[in-house]
């Protein structure tokens, strides 16, 4: 197969001081990692003070390509390279690819050049709406369209190509989005349904190709439909998404997730806030979530789907003392756009990773 070739361009490097806007005041700590976020046109990284108040920042850097499009998922490797799936890639190649980006690609970028980055598909994958790395740095992928996740090897993913999944966990009735793993090296996966579940999958159960067989599996009986999930520093799930035409973020407790089987629970903590996007039909107006390392909650809000007005399109952060509350929160950051709109994004997948110096 035909290495595709791409030309990342660096296009915004933060040179200026972020213009305030009238919001409240920040956490007093920032993360000491980079806040990545997937936009349409680019992927941009925010760090630093961009990070510790409220305003319209212009990113540390932004990577762009005319060959890439429509990020759907964001992952890192444990050595710290920033894994991304995309809708499509314009280079008349067949599959939805996933691509790698290194420090020293970032690197080459920050200097001026153009790098050709590490690129996996297959013939006959979906979009990769959900993408996890284990400990042992083996990449998991959630391929909805097929309706299984698939296991790469740690050794597949040193070159471009189409390797063979290890594992396959699938049935005609499945369709996984979203994947994480939690400290205990458990797979958690949201799963497409009426309702939508949660399930935790064992490294015994991740191991074995077949029907899904978690070992709990947790309906969401209240008509949450997900789009991306965390953990906390206590082991507490969070999840994003819509329900009942409103974005809405749940907590379920660590100590109800213990158990086995089917339970159908009730979340912990539920959340609103008035930064969150009402639906008009066609999906949530959450991106992604995350939290830095002091425990505050990131979420991109307003993904382009057609049902956010531009002013939603915002990266939010809710701090470790607001989360305990719950009910309708006001953010402690918000970064937004600024009026010239050089650093206009719309939020899509969020993590923390690397940070660019």
């Amino acid at each position: 197969m035909r290495r595709a070739v791409f030309r990342l361009i660096s296009i915004a490097l933060a040179l200026a001081a972020a213009s305030l806007a009238d919001y409240p005041a920040a956490a007093a700590n920032a993360p000491k990692q980079g806040l990545w976020v997937g936009g349409e046109k680019a992927i941009y990284e925010f760090q630093g003070n961009a990070l510790k108040r409220s305003g319209t920042p212009r990113p540390q850097i932004a990577i762009s390509s005319r060959s890439f499009f429509a990020p759907y998922a964001m992952a890192f490797d444990p050595a710290n390279n920033l894994w991304v799936s995309f809708q499509g890639i314009n280079d008349n190649q067949p599959g939805a690819p996933i691509l790698r980006i290194t420090r020293d690609d970032v690197a080459k970028l920050r200097g001026g050049r153009s790098v050709r980055p590490l690129v996996l598909r297959g013939s006959d994958w979906g979009v990769a709406q959900g993408m996890a790395f284990d400990s042992k740095g083996n990449l998991w992928v959630s391929d909805t369209l097929n309706r299984e996740i698939k296991e790469l090897a740690k050794k597949q993913l040193n070159k471009s190509g189409s390797p063979a999944p290890i594992v396959e966990i699938s049935s005609a009735t499945f369709a996984p989005l979203s994947l994480h793993f939690d400290s205990q090296g458990d797979l958690w996966a949201v799963a497409f349904g009426d309702p939508f579940a949660i399930m935790k999958f064992t490294p015994d159960q991740e191991a074995t190709s077949g029907p899904p067989n978690p070992e709990l599996e947790v309906p969401l009986v209240d008509g949450l439909h997900p789009i991306d999930m965390a953990f906390d520093r206590a082991g507490n799930l969070w999840l994003a998404g819509d329900r009942d035409s409103q974005d809405v973020i749940e907590m379920f407790a660590a100590s109800d997730l213990a158990g086995s089987g089917s339970q159908a629970l009730a979340p912990s903590v539920t959340i609103t806030s008035t930064v969150f996007g009402t639906i008009n039909g066609s999906g949530s107006c959450l991106g992604g979530m995350d939290f830095d390392r002091t425990g505050n909650l990131w979420v991109s809000v307003g993904p382009d789907n057609g049902s956010c007005g531009f002013d939603q399109q915002q990266v939010v952060s809710f701090s470790a003392a607001q989360l305990s509350s719950g009910g309708s929160l006001v953010p402690s950051v918000v970064i937004g756009q600024n009026a010239k709109k050089s650093n206009l994004f719309i939020p899509g997948p969020l993590r923390f990773g690397m940070s660019i110096p």
